[in-house]
């Protein structure tokens, strides 16, 4: 962002209780070190508690919209009730993860150094190349191209999760990197990283052969994957959610840590991280508790009696990748 443009921010808000939990809060509040105005739009409404807590934060302000769209339409909400934009530099969020881990004003000043046009904390090449819209920054050359316009104005209101993900997420990347814009990521995976991921992807995919399954069975889907082009298919907030353990991702996704997806430990997780960031994750497990009866659909289905828990260590930061080129050789 250059010296004269200014940062606004939008958060898109959710609790089936209608509660501001503290670990939203603390997002609202990191987020006002590194933009001048935030906009917390809700689609649940928010408690009175909550209320007063944003009335006292003069450079917030709180929108309440009716549940449809999900999070893009309540960033453009947002975004309408913070504008006009010209000259701006915005940060679209979602309620859905604990963090920062790290200072938000660290991660602006890494990315202030990266080329490009908009970028996310993560991205993925998971069905096809996008920003991961959990945390989004979009320069002020792309919020003020007509793209950029036009993308909010064929958004309409998502009936559903999965057109929410196709006319958001996807398509902003697509419509962005299209019209000439580059993205990138704060968390770039490394190789030992991306090895680690097709690991864990590879036994997941044989999971239901299990016990039955051999490990080379699992490697050898593994070097398959790690020598193709489908190498970066991946989540990289669900099967490098430890990352965060060591501050290279900044940020744990609620659902790595409820849902657990890869059956990396997601309560261990959790754990770990509440001992090693303290404060960093304000009142998580209070709010993991009082919603687990909404996201009952959502927990691990694992059959009884399957070892998950251990993945972590079977699958884990020790092993170091294959070299790509002898593999090759040898195929």
């Amino acid at each position: 962002m250059s010296s004269t443009a200014q940062r606004i921010g939008v958060v898109a808000h959710f609790d089936f209780d209608g509660e501001l939990a503290p670990y939203v809060r603390r997002l609202v509040s990191e987020l006002l070190t590194v933009c001048e105005r935030v906009a917390l739009v809700s689609s649940s409404g928010i408690d009175p508690g909550g209320l007063e807590w944003v009335s006292a934060q003069p450079d917030v302000i709180f929108v309440d919209r009716p549940n449809a769209g999900y999070d893009f339409k309540s960033f453009h909400v947002g975004l309408e009730a913070l504008g006009p934009l010209d000259g701006t530099e915005v940060v679209l969020c979602n309620d859905s993860f604990f963090g920062p881990l790290i200072p938000f004003r660290s991660v602006m000043n890494r990315m202030a150094e990266r080329d490009v046009d908009f970028w996310g904390m993560t991205a993925s090449d998971e069905i096809e190349p996008h920003v991961q819209s959990y945390f989004l920054v979009v320069r002020p050359q792309v919020v003020a191209s007509p793209a950029f316009a036009a993308f909010w104005s064929a958004l309409g209101t998502p009936a559903d999760r999965a057109e929410a993900i196709e006319r958001g997420e996807m398509r902003l990347s697509r419509w962005m990197t299209d019209a000439g814009f580059q993205f990138g990521a704060y968390f770039e995976p490394t190789e030992p990283q991306v090895w680690l991921a097709v690991r864990r992807w590879a036994y997941w995919q044989l999971a239901e052969d299990r016990p039955t399954a051999a490990k080379s069975d699992w490697e050898r889907l593994a070097q398959e994957r790690f020598l193709s082009d489908a190498r970066y298919w991946f989540n990289p907030t669900v099967l490098l959610a430890d990352a965060a353990l060591d501050g290279s991702l900044p940020v744990v996704k609620l659902e790595a840590v409820r849902a657990d997806p890869a059956g990396l430990g997601g309560r261990r997780l959790f754990e770990s991280l509440e001992r090693t960031n303290p404060g960093g994750l304000p009142g998580g497990a209070e709010y993991l508790r009082r919603t687990a009866r909404h996201y009952r659909d959502r927990q691990f289905n694992g059959r009884p009696g399957d070892d998950i828990l251990p993945v972590l260590e079977m699958i884990s930061y020790r092993d170091q990748p294959p070299d790509r080129h002898a593999l090759n050789r040898a195929r």
